[in-house]
C-alpha cells in the first residue's frame, strides 16, 4: 500500500532571501557567518539544522542576523545536550527540575535506579 503524498497547506517562503548582493554588502548590513560542524562530540556525522524549508548542513553559512541568532541558540543547546551526556555526575539543573516536579506531584522518594 502506497503512502499518501502530503502537501502542506502553506508554502513557507525561504527565510534567506536571494538579494543578489555580494558577501561584503551583506556583512555590512549585519549578516553573519555561522559555522555548522560536520561531526558531533562523539565523531558521528552531523546533518545540520532545518528552519522551515531551509536546511543548514555542515559548513559556513552567511545568514541574516535573526537566522544567525536562531542557529547559534540551536548549536548551543545541541552542544549542551552532548556535554550533559558525557558528564559522569548528575546534572544539577536537571536534578533541580526533577525535584521540583516530584514535590509538585507529591512524590516523596526517588525512583529506583537501574544498576
Amino acid at each position: 500500500m502506497a503512502l499518501p503524498i502530503v502537501v502542506p497547506k502553506e508554502n513557507h517562503p525561504p527565510i534567506i532571501p536571494n538579494t543578489g548582493q555580494s558577501a561584503k554588502e551583506k556583512l555590512s548590513e549585519g549578516w553573519r557567518y555561522v559555522d555548522i560542524p560536520d561531526v558531533d562530540l562523539y565523531e558521528f556525522p552531523f546533518e545540520g539544522f532545518s528552519i522551515n524549508n531551509d536546511h543548514f548542513g555542515p559548513g559556513k553559512h552567511l545568514v541574516p542576523p535573526d537566522v544567525a541568532e536562531s542557529l547559534e541558540e540551536r548549536l548551543a543547546a545541541w552542544r549542551a545536550a552532548d556535554i550533559r551526556l558525557m558528564r559522569p555526575g548528575r546534572d544539577k539543573k536537571t536534578s533541580k527540575d526533577l525535584d521540583r516536579e516530584r514535590k509538585r506531584r507529591g512524590v516523596t522518594e526517588d525512583a529506583p535506579v537501574a544498576e
